[in-house]
């Protein structure tokens, strides 16, 4: 789940990091609470790469369907992500 997650996040990123903090299944659901951090290598959402590194939480729920992941629904504070992203 982790190098799915960090191949389709890790495009703009430099070191992008993802640490598992809480993992609950319940049946074919599946809830992770991780801290995402990393840092801007190119520009993403309008912001320029300005060397400034982030760090937010972040929640993901995944269906399972036959031991694969079917669906995925992530869950990030965007806003605090671009704030920190921008600060100077």
């Amino acid at each position: 789940i982790i190098s799915l997650t960090k191949f389709l996040l890790q495009q703009p990123f430099f070191r992008l990091n993802l640490k598992v903090l809480d993992l609950l299944q319940e049946g074919n659901k599946l809830a992770v609470r991780l801290q995402q951090s990393g840092k801007l290598q190119t520009v993403w959402e309008g912001i320029n790469n300005t060397g400034v590194t982030f760090s937010v939480g972040e929640m993901m729920f995944f269906e399972l369907e036959q031991g694969k992941i079917s669906s995925i629904y992530p869950l990030v504070d965007m806003e605090l992500k671009k704030q920190q992203l921008t600060k100077v």
